[in-house]
């Protein structure tokens, strides 16, 4: 059985770091990094050069201006294509990172599950043709800036520029796939009863989990 290589947590002064944002480079082809996954959602946007990347049992091509999409816990692998190499910018965040209900009727998370999903990405790969005047480049590059210079409360404006990408995200999918979005109260009303059981099972769906234990969580 082939085994790959568990990324843990990155932590900064003994707390765990939610984001995570740096330039990744290959000077030639050939493998960037080991097969390996980790707790964080990962997004990447190509600059330069062409790549491809190995998603649970799939492979799939990528070059410059292209956004990838990983989830949490989900095995990648990538390589560059090109002689000359090539380089492109790094994301990653913690699920919970973009958690919160400031209209307390469940309907933020629900927007957001698609995305926090373990097997809610729907599309891998979203290319450069499809991000035109999206501006997701330049968002990805602000949030290289703001994580290399750390200026004050640079947090919130990491988390603003990854919600921003995410709703393009989302909107985009909306575009593609409304009925795979259906927002009518009576499923708000379900998903709020359901949430604690829903955010168990994102935290530990690698688990045996029992259906009497998440019935419970939810007060049935």
């Amino acid at each position: 059985m082939e085994t790959y290589i568990r990324e843990e947590k990155t932590y900064m002064d003994g707390m765990p770091c939610p984001f995570l944002c740096h330039l990744q480079t290959a000077d030639g082809a050939g493998s960037v990094y080991p097969a390996h996954y980790h707790s964080y959602i990962e997004m990447l946007f190509g600059l330069s050069g062409e790549f491809q990347i190995y998603l649970n049992g799939s492979w799939h091509g990528w070059k410059a201006g292209d956004l990838v999409l990983i989830s949490a816990e989900e095995v990648h692998h990538i390589y560059a294509r090109s002689k000359e190499g090539g380089s492109y910018i790094v994301v990653r965040f913690m699920p919970e990172f973009l958690q919160g209900d400031l209209t307390g009727t469940g309907i933020e998370k629900g927007y957001l599950r698609p995305l926090l999903s373990p097997d809610g990405l729907q599309e891998k790969v979203i290319s450069q043709e499809e991000l035109t005047g999206s501006g997701i480049g330049m968002l990805f590059q602000k949030i290289l800036k703001e994580t290399g210079e750390r200026e004050y409360a640079y947090e919130l404006a990491v988390r603003n520029h990854i919600l921003g990408i995410c709703l393009w995200i989302i909107r985009y999918w909306h575009r593609k796939n409304p009925e795979l979005f259906d927002d009518t109260v009576g499923n708000r009303e379900l998903f709020r009863a359901l949430e604690p059981a829903l955010a168990y099972m994102d935290e530990h769906f690698r688990q045996n989990i029992s259906v009497c234990y998440l019935a419970e969580l939810c007060g049935f």
